[in-house]
């Protein structure tokens, strides 16, 4: 009789494309709530005495964007190099390791923001020129495209192309870790 190697379970091995849609969904929410407190306070101390919002005054709204791209990478860098999740990583019971199963560093992070954001704000973007009637629904939808390849790539491997490109990966947490 031969033996029957057991296909391992992908609830002890690598993560899932719903564990991982979950947890990006909880985080997008806590970024736009940061990134709601940061226009605030842009807007605040931003005020032209003119009358223009302070969004539409050219040397602010650069200022504002960078502001922005650095709440949205400062979110999640401290988030994945100190204990290798993010709120929304550890709701969902995922944690991110580098290739060498440790706490991935900045290097890691900032690579793997760099190819996931574009891949994450495309579908944002779509629906954004959706509501604005730029497009319509069946552009608007192809605007997902990008997001869904890279995560139906990893369907079967379990690593998405942003974690190829950063040499990191999403597994789950064991069941008597507290973390």
């Amino acid at each position: 009789m031969s033996a029957v190697t057991p296909i391992p379970s992908p609830a002890r091995g690598l993560t899932g494309v719903l564990k991982r849609l979950g947890a990006g969904c909880y985080d997008g929410l806590l970024v736009g709530g940061l990134l709601m407190v940061a226009t605030g306070l842009a807007t605040y101390f931003t005020r032209p005495a003119d009358g223009a919002t302070a969004l539409q005054a050219y040397p602010h709204r650069l200022l504002y964007q960078l502001v922005a791209l650095a709440v949205i990478v400062l979110y999640f860098g401290i988030s994945w190099t100190t204990k290798g999740q993010t709120l929304g990583m550890k709701a969902w019971r995922l944690r991110l390791l580098a290739a060498d199963g440790a706490i991935p560093d900045w290097r890691h992070a900032l690579l793997r923001l760099l190819f996931a954001l574009p891949l994450w704000l495309a579908p944002v973007a779509g629906l954004f020129l959706y509501m604005r009637h730029a497009v319509s629904a069946q552009w608007a939808s192809l605007a997902a495209l990008p997001l869904a390849i890279s995560l139906l790539s990893g369907w079967a491997s379990g690593i998405t192309l942003h974690d190829r490109a950063s040499r990191t990966r999403v597994t789950p947490l064991d069941p008597g870790d507290k973390t």
